[in-house]
């Protein structure tokens, strides 16, 4: 599996001050692969994008009937980081149906629900939604 890493970035950007094209292709291609097994398509949707210059132009992902799509919730605790943005997840657990995730909430087995739906079309991930529970108001937010 590809990893993106410190040298590759160095690499992507000494090229660009080489003005060496094709070796910034291999680069940006590189990164795009490394993302795209990750299932990070919308990453590696940008990339390419942004190196062909049609980023902006681009719509939204269009699903069609040829699209599976599935569902499930995970669950566990969330603790912000202190003094800083983000945080760190620990005890996350998978759950096929809301009404487990949502009894895991209400017995303070966890302190997040989130609701993941996965689209892909011939075996590649095409787009993923997470919404989250809240809990006050009592319902789903995207």
């Amino acid at each position: 599996m590809n990893q993106i890493n410190t040298v590759t970035i160095g690499k992507l950007i000494e090229a660009h001050r080489e003005g060496d094209e094709q070796k910034f292709k291999t680069y940006v291609d590189f990164i795009v692969k490394a993302y795209e097994e990750q299932e990070n398509d919308r990453a590696a949707r940008i990339i390419r994008s942004s190196y062909t210059g049609d980023y902006g132009e681009q719509g939204k992902v269009v699903l069609d009937e040829a699209t599976e799509q599935t569902t499930y919730y995970e669950t566990g605790w969330y603790e912000p980081e202190i003094l800083g943005s983000g945080g760190s997840y620990r005890g996350v657990t998978k759950a096929s149906s809301e009404e487990e995730a949502l009894q895991r909430l209400q017995k303070h087995a966890a302190n997040y629900a989130h609701r993941i739906t996965v689209y892909k079309k011939d075996g590649k991930t095409v787009k993923r939604e997470i919404a989250e529970y809240d809990q006050w108001e009592k319902k789903w937010r995207a």
